[in-house]
Parts: C-alpha cells; sequence; structure tokens
C-alpha cells in the first residue's frame, strides 16, 4: 500500500497560504515505528480492499494517510512514536468499525514506542443495512412523493428521546428503499406528499370538513407512542415495510406574530409535540403576511409546538427559530394564537490555549446547543 506522510497543521495552514516545515533535524534519527494488520468484513469475516486509513495524532505533528489492497492487508512503516487515533473509511460499510489486536482486545487510541512494530491487528468495518417498501394512497394507488423518516431512539441530556436518522421519498410507483444504514432499531414514518396536489387539503363539498391525507407510524399508528420498531441487522436489507395513509379531517390555526418580531422573511412552524418533545418530521409551516397575521391550515388535532422563524437566505436553508410555545388542536379551527418571537443575542468569549500559543493559529470552531431535547 502507499502511504502519504502530511502534516497535522497542514490543512488548515494551507488555506492560509502558510509554508508547512519538516521537523527539525536532530543528532540521531528517532526510530521509526511499524504498523500492520488486515480489514475484515464483520459479517462475512472477509477481506475488505480500498479501505481508506488515516493515523491521525493525538500531540504530534505527523500524521499518515493510506488504503488496504485488494487482499485487504495495510501496512504503515516509517511512522514516529506517539499516540495515534485511527481514521478509517469504506463505500458500502458505516463509520462504526473497530480495531482488535492479536488477543482480540478493541483499541480506541494506538500507541506507538520508538522502533516498535504493532502486527496482527484486525480492523472489522460494519456493512451498512437498507429498509424498503411501499406506500398507498387512501384508495390503494400508489403515492409518489411520500416522505418517509427513519427515527431512533437514544440518550440525549440525560433522558430518551426520538432522533431522525435518515430521510428517504417514494417514487412514483409509491415503492422507497432507506440505504446506507446502520444496523439497529428504528421507527418508521410515512408522511404524505411534500409537494403536488396531494400535499394540500381536499374540501369534497360546502359545509364538510377539509380532508388531508395523514401520516402513519409503521405498522398503522397516528402516534409515535404507538409505533412498533422494526430491526435491521448489519448488511441485512428489511423489505415489506409498507403503509397505506389514510384522509383525516384538518383544521386551520390562525393568529399573529408577536409585534417584537422582525417581520421580513417571517413565517412560522408547528412541529407535533410528544411528551414535551418536539417531533420534527411532523411539522407544517405558514407565511407571516405584511400586518403580521398568519393562517396555518391542513393541522390534525394533536398537541404542538409553535414557532416563529425568520429566513436568512433565499434558499431557506439558513435561519433563525424563536422559542416554542405549546398548542393543542381540538376538532375544530382555532383562532387568537400569538406566535412567539424571534430573538437575538450576542455570545462573546476569548479562547485560551495551554502552553501561552496563539488561539489565532488553531482553527477553533465553538457551538451552543440548547438545553432541551430539541
Amino acid at each position: 500500500m502507499t502511504v502519504t506522510v502530511w502534516s497535522a497543521w497542514a490543512v488548515s495552514l494551507a488555506v492560509l497560504g502558510v509554508s508547512v516545515w519538516p521537523l527539525p533535524a536532530k543528532d540521531e534519527p528517532p526510530e521509526k515505528c511499524v504498523f500492520e494488520g488486515s480489514a475484515r468484513n464483520s459479517v462475512t469475516r472477509l477481506a475488505v480492499g480500498k479501505v481508506s486509513i488515516r493515523l491521525v495524532p493525538v500531540n504530534g505533528p505527523v500524521g499518515y494517510s493510506g488504503a488496504t489492497n485488494a487482499a485487504g492487508i495495510f501496512r504503515f512503516e516509517g511512522i514516529l512514536a506517539g499516540e495515534y487515533r485511527l481514521e478509517a473509511n469504506r463505500t458500502g460499510f458505516t463509520s462504526d468499525w473497530s480495531l482488535t489486536d492479536r488477543s482480540g482486545r478493541a483499541n480506541a487510541k494506538l500507541h506507538f514506542a520508538p522502533g516498535q512494530t504493532v502486527s496482527g491487528n484486525d480492523l472489522w468495518l460494519t456493512p451498512e443495512s437498507g429498509i424498503a417498501g411501499k406506500v398507498l394512497g387512501p384508495d390503494g394507488e400508489p403515492l409518489g412523493g411520500a416522505q418517509i423518516t427513519l427515527i431512533a431512539r437514544k440518550w440525549q441530556a440525560g433522558r430518551r428521546v426520538y432522533v431522525e436518522q435518515h430521510r428517504a421519498e417514494t417514487n412514483q410507483s409509491g415503492e422507497y428503499r432507506c440505504t446506507g444504514i446502520a444496523p439497529g432499531r428504528y421507527l418508521v414514518y410515512a408522511g404524505r406528499p411534500g409537494q403536488g396536489p396531494l400535499a394540500h387539503s381536499i374540501l369534497e363539498a360546502p359545509g364538510k370538513p377539509e380532508m388531508r391525507i395523514a401520516g402513519r407510524y409503521h405498522p398503522d399508528s397516528a402516534q409515535v407512542d404507538g409505533a412498533a420498531p422494526v430491526e435491521v441487522g448489519a448488511g441485512e436489507e428489511l423489505a415489506g415495510i409498507d403503509f397505506r395513509l389514510p384522509l383525516a379531517p384538518v383544521y386551520h390555526l390562525t393568529g399573529k406574530a408577536d409585534a417584537r418580531a422582525p417581520s421580513e422573511n417571517l413565517g412560522i412552524r408547528l412541529d407535533k409535540r410528544s411528551n414535551g418533545e418536539a417531533l420534527h418530521w411532523e411539522w407544517e409551516t405558514a407565511s407571516v403576511a405584511g400586518d403580521g397575521t398568519f393562517d396555518l391550515a391542513g393541522v390534525t388535532p394533536g398537541d404542538y409546538f409553535l414557532y416563529s422563524y425568520q429566513q436568512l437566505s433565499e434558499s431557506g436553508r439558513a435561519g433563525l427559530l424563536s422559542g416554542k410555545a405549546p398548542v393543542t388542536m381540538t376538532a375544530q379551527d382555532t383562532a387568537g394564537v400569538v406566535a412567539p418571537p424571534v430573538v437575538q443575542f450576542e455570545w462573546k468569549g476569548r479562547i485560551r490555549v495551554e502552553g501561552g500559543d496563539s488561539a489565532a493559529a488553531i482553527p477553533v470552531l465553538v457551538f451552543c446547543e440548547g438545553s432541551d431535547a430539541d
């Protein structure tokens, strides 16, 4: 295999046009290390070729990258002693891999003493899984454009929450296939089409309630609490997860945006609520008129969170979201609701680096995570 040597600072410094200098020469060159092993499919135990492998230094300045050959063998030579973490990537396999030594013990980090050869390692790769099925409409017709969401139960901030893991869309024959997913247990939700005539409400005759295609959780539940999980193994494709989406009566939620909210590019979002948690795959949106009013149509009865949002780009991908306000819809139109405002604030601080180095020379990303599960 071909091994590439790279500087741990090279990526960020190259962007700035700064040259990366080699390590200063010493009187006696350091003893180099060797790391070798093989990559295997964790299900079939067969060799896996073309696996991209990187040795990333924990504290040192130099990293190494290479790939397994057709027999799944990898070998890194001339490694500087130190501690490294390993990264591995291969199309058709998940990021859930493990590295074991000769004794079968899993290693999260690798430590190389000067002149050491570390051999007999097995890199176990988990093949991706799939879930497939078909979505039919109220009259049994194939429903193209239906939105499919795979949901996992996870621990977050000390409590169990629902987390979206994968999204797909049915073709014109109503068929869908979720590929490239990790093995595990999922809830599967099928929502109505996002575009076209079947995405909107239907009024059959004057005086009758508006109707709309309603989403369902597998096998046939309107609520997430009634969903039954499906389990898919490593490398397995689970087929036959089918749906038939019914028509359900829907209603209007009308009101006004908070006067403190900016009026430009302002919209309203309504997310389904379950046990205090927002389910972001069950949602409705509406624009805010020039006078600050909104009319959110096609809402099924249930518990929701109401938000205001302000788009910051024409694509709608970037925006600001308000705090959330709980709303309960009954089997009738609801009026007079005031949407929470979009409030901006500043958060300032300083990044300090141990040892007195300048923080300006190190690329740093700062994230702010809300205290609520969503």
